[in-house]
């Protein structure tokens, strides 16, 4: 395979790619509830206690910022399925590792982001937006849900993407893509039918 990856917006995912069966149209936000404590003041008295409580975490992204490429896992069962749902061919990624690798350099050589080099970052998406958890979160924890949360109904997607936020539209416009050309033939990538 060619050594280019095509990352789309949040938002060109939400208006070009996703419809109506496939489609998260709260690309960009992610949205928990937190177990925790709440925080009860009595000012009259200058008394406060916790009580149990839900905190909702919600964050939001501008979805015109984010820049993600999407991949899933799937079994050889789940193939004839993609196949409906996406096209006829796929490219099969032999050795994840290498293609985060070489994209991480394919990003830092970028000749319009090399001004104000964004970082990588990539991870299984989460399939729990909404929902009520009780694990506390880290600020980096929070701030990734917003490009890696979909709800629980896209889990059969088994989606991993990989991400990178840049906020300098001036130096490259307003695209709704962004491709990032690695410059070799990527051997851990090949080209395969649905069903073969």
């Amino acid at each position: 395979m060619a050594g280019r990856v095509r990352f789309g917006t949040l938002q060109s995912y939400k208006e070009e790619y996703e419809d109506k069966e496939r489609g998260d149209r709260t690309e960009g936000m992610g949205d928990l509830q937190v177990s925790g404590e709440a925080l009860i003041v009595n000012v009259a008295r200058g008394m406060s206690r916790t009580v149990p409580g839900i905190e909702n975490l919600a964050v939001r992204a501008d979805p015109r910022n984010h820049f993600i490429a999407c991949f899933m896992a799937c079994d050889e069962d789940d193939l004839p399925v993609r196949a409906k749902e996406f096209g006829e061919h796929c490219v099969a990624i032999e050795d994840p590792a290498a293609l985060i690798d070489d994209l991480r350099k394919a990003l830092q050589n970028d000749a319009f982001l090399a001004v104000n080099p964004p970082a990588l970052e990539w991870g299984e998406v989460r399939y729990d937006k909404g929902a009520q958890v009780a694990k506390q979160f880290t600020r980096d924890e929070k701030l990734i849900l917003a490009w890696i949360q979909k709800p629980e109904a896209y889990a059969h997607q088994k989606e991993f993407r990989i991400h990178f936020n840049f906020t300098s539209h001036e130096l490259i416009g307003s695209p709704s893509h962004h491709t990032l050309s690695i410059g070799k033939v990527l051997p851990y990538c090949k080209l395969r039918a649905f069903g073969s």
